[in-house]
């Protein structure tokens, strides 16, 4: 293919460092990256040095640049196509399974001998971001503060003579907003103590059908814009199909997903039956994760969700 035949990747993310430790496996060596830009009268030169003979290259930009940020990002999309190129067949084309081979379990069975494949996936993706979440949740609170001031008539403009009716009726209003604010900033916190700084995406495969899907959590690094942005861009719900490189985390199984809901539906806590302070701790820990994962205030991925490891996600 030649270059007006390439697809111009647009990425929105890219886990650089996993990216890196794929290739040095791939390549049995270490990559080792020196990038030398210096600033030039009407552009910048950079030069990517490796310490492997793939790695060589020289890249030159001319134009309007600070800095190495550009040429660093030029460089982490150049890592990625090294590492497509690398891997080779060893990624599975995961939107080769039908409907029926999800539905029968096959997807699950596949994926679920090694737990390690490298998979690429086209499809609809949804985002959660948890942080922000609570960050709206509170502006919330203060727009309705603000909202209610604007409507408060000011002091000294004119007002009709208020009954004592209309006065306790005021009073209710305010306190029942209260509650609710209160109530709100509480979920937020709840939300900042239990997911923090947590993005999950998940990628849907079958394009009629939101039972299956890939689920695998993002770190802010890796994304190639501001969370904010992304978001004001794209939305919640990208309109369009995006791409993902990941690596295959845990293949859950229907049978084993029940027993363990079973076994987990009422756990018991008895630190009697240890001497050992360190014992008895951890026994506590295991108690309250088991507690989260029940009450569904942890992330777990359950059948049919399979867990992934995103290397990198684009649109094109």
């Amino acid at each position: 293919m030649n270059d007006s035949q390439s697809v111009i990747k647009d990425f929105i993310y890219l886990d650089t460092a996993r990216l890196e430790s794929v290739l040095a496996q791939l390549q049995r060596g270490l990559v080792r990256e020196l990038v030398e830009t210096k600033e030039r009268e009407g552009g910048v030169e950079a030069e990517l040095k490796g310490g492997l003979p793939w790695l060589q290259a020289r890249l030159t930009s001319r134009g309007n640049i600070s800095g190495g940020s550009q040429v660093s990002k030029v460089l982490h999309d150049y890592l990625y196509s090294l590492v497509e190129e690398a891997l080779g067949k060893r990624v599975r084309d995961v939107n080769n399974f039908s409907g029926d081979d999800w539905r029968t379990g096959q997807v699950h069975q596949v994926l679920g001998k090694t737990q390690t494949d490298f998979i690429r996936v086209t499809g609809q993706v949804r985002i959660t971001d948890f942080m922000g979440l609570a960050v709206q949740l509170e502006s919330i609170t203060r727009l309705m503060s603000v909202s209610q001031q604007l409507s408060t008539p000011q002091q000294g403009a004119r007002q009709p003579q208020s009954n004592s009716k209309n006065r306790r009726s005021k009073k209710q209003r305010s306190k029942k907003q209260s509650q609710d604010d209160e109530m709100i900033i509480q979920m937020a916190n709840l939300i900042k103590e239990f997911y923090g700084d947590l993005i999950v995406l998940k990628v849907f495969p079958l394009p009629d059908d939101d039972t299956y899907c890939f689920t695998g959590t993002l770190s802010k690094d890796g994304l190639q814009d501001e969370r904010a942005h992304m978001l004001l861009k794209f939305g919640a719900t990208p309109s369009a199909p995006w791409t993902m490189l990941a690596q295959v985390a845990s293949v859950p199984l229907q049978a084993q997903t029940t027993a363990v809901l079973q076994a987990d539906a009422s756990p018991t806590l008895s630190l009697s039956q240890y001497t050992d302070m360190n014992d008895a701790i951890e026994q506590l820990v295991d108690y309250i994760a088991q507690v989260f994962a029940v009450t569904g205030l942890t992330m777990t991925v359950k059948y049919p969700a399979i867990a992934v490891t995103p290397l990198a996600i684009y649109r094109a």
